[in-house]
């Protein structure tokens, strides 16, 4: 009762997953990066492939908010706002460990494992939410309803090897409906899941910081006043 509850209170961005958030903030659209810890960036367009043009509404910025998921928590993540599923890109890559204080010494690591990512919009505009590999975590499967036909952790070309997370292969979804909560995918043990979305540049806060342990259905933004 206590997270459906939370689900609908807020209906804005909600956590996917249990576990504990590493980062949040506001973009840098301008020059492209994304931050996997206070001070350390990577390239979007690596992470999440081609992104020109994201923001779809004038009064909009991009956001993200990246959440591990250790071994002991809950392994499903669920959709963190009412959205569209659009494209789906699966990026082979390594397996390095995503535990936060390994990240904090090997920069760009999420843009050299293995992930996959889902693109699409929601009511503020852009949406994705990225589904990151980890050590001894190479396998992500999907909701049926949402991408049925995924595989990951399979053999890697010479070229993939050679460059780790340079390379991915894109599928059009059409445009599934997830609705706010409902099963997106699992890890089959803890990972990372990045989100990086669209919302108002003013009048929403966040609602955790770094370092916090959060449920799903737990309010990552909500209004700055009632």
């Amino acid at each position: 009762v206590w997270f459906l509850t939370h689900w609908h209170l807020y209906l804005f961005e909600n956590s996917p997953a249990d576990g504990t958030v590493v980062h949040i903030g506001p973009v840098e659209s301008e020059k492209g990066l994304l931050e996997q810890v206070k001070g350390i960036t990577f390239s979007m367009a690596e992470f999440l492939g081609p992104t020109d043009g994201l923001l779809r509404k004038k009064s909009g910025r991009l956001y993200q908010c990246i959440i591990y998921l250790s071994p002991s928590d809950y392994h499903r993540f669920h959709a963190p706002a009412d959205w569209i599923v659009e494209i789906r890109r699966h990026f082979p890559g390594k397996l390095l460990s995503v535990r936060p204080s390994f990240i904090k010494n090997l920069p760009g690591v999420f843009v050299l494992n293995e992930r996959v990512v889902y693109l699409g919009e929601w009511k503020h505009g852009f949406m994705s939410l990225t589904a990151v590999g980890a050590a001894g975590v190479g396998s992500v499967v999907a909701a049926d309803n949402i991408d049925p036909t995924l595989s990951t952790n399979r053999s890697t070309s010479a070229l993939e090897r050679h460059e780790p997370g340079q390379h991915f292969e894109e599928i059009s979804l059409g445009r599934v409906n997830s609705p706010l909560g409902t099963p997106f995918g699992q890890f089959k043990l803890g990972s990372t899941i990045v989100l990086v979305f669209e919302a108002p540049a003013e009048g929403y806060v966040w609602s955790v910081q770094p370092g916090d342990r959060i449920k799903y259905g737990a309010a990552l933004m909500a209004p700055s006043s009632p």
